[in-house]
């Protein structure tokens, strides 16, 4: 196997906490000495290659000038997966898509995991409006959004759902 993608051997002493996010099995580490980002360890389910396709997917968004989480193939135990690095910094905060769409959707129920209707474009294209102070930041915010559309047909990513949806600060 080729260097250039090597395996990134994850410690159970570097665990923090599980993500319950999402329907995958995965949790947050650090690396000591590694500064103090953290890193998301995703488990693939059995024989889908989601841990690989999540390395592809970062590469041609890297090609492409898209903004992503770098993301490793990584060990855990004896088990294969991926890595992503928080790509949120101090003076930021995470917040998912399907907590905007509760504050910014009428009835929306960001506790749907499959068939969520209400997780539609025009209603998050709508929600820029509605959480961005000004029409600058909002369009700013689309376009990053409308990249990664994009990034999705290329790689054929079915994956996008409300819990994957993610706003920067202004």
């Amino acid at each position: 196997m080729s260097d250039s993608y090597p395996i990134i051997q994850v410690e159970p002493a570097w665990v923090l906490d599980d993500e319950d996010m999402g329907t995958k099995e995965k949790f947050w580490y650090r690396k000591p000495g590694d500064g103090e980002k953290e890193w998301l360890f995703k488990h693939p389910r059995a024989r889908t290659g989601e841990h690989w396709a999540e390395k592809i997917a970062a590469e041609v968004a890297k090609v492409l000038g898209i903004t992503h989480a770098a993301v490793e193939l990584a060990q855990f135990e004896e088990h294969r997966g991926s890595a992503s690095k928080s790509f949120v910094s101090e003076d930021q905060e995470l917040v998912h898509g399907n907590q905007i769409m509760e504050w910014t959707v009428a009835e929306y129920d960001p506790n749907i995991r499959f068939g969520q209707s209400d997780h539609s474009f025009e209603n998050i294209w709508t929600s820029f409006e509605r959480v961005f102070k000004t029409r600058q930041a909002a369009e700013k915010n689309r376009r990053q959004f409308a990249k990664y559309v994009v990034l999705d047909a290329v790689i054929g990513n079915t994956d996008r759902h409300h819990e994957n949806e993610r706003l920067r600060s202004s």
